[in-house]
């Protein structure tokens, strides 16, 4: 599966959009339309940051201990 498609597919399963994971990114929401479209694809380090998001968003969020 291409980049563009796993960002897609992962947004979608996460229930974000495409601003929100821009936002989180620090990245104009156009990037990363540009991006998911295949028109362009991000250096390997914004890879590796818009995965380490995804996986820190499907970590489950633990309560704090009382």
């Amino acid at each position: 599966m291409n980049f563009d498609r796993q960002i897609r597919a992962h947004r979608a399963r996460l229930k974000i959009s495409q601003s929100e994971l821009a936002r989180r990114l620090g990245v104009d929401s156009t990037t990363g339309s540009v991006w998911e479209s295949g028109a362009s694809e991000p250096h390997r380090l914004a890879k590796r940051e818009i995965m380490r998001i995804i996986q820190r968003l499907k970590a489950p969020v633990e309560e704090p201990a009382q």
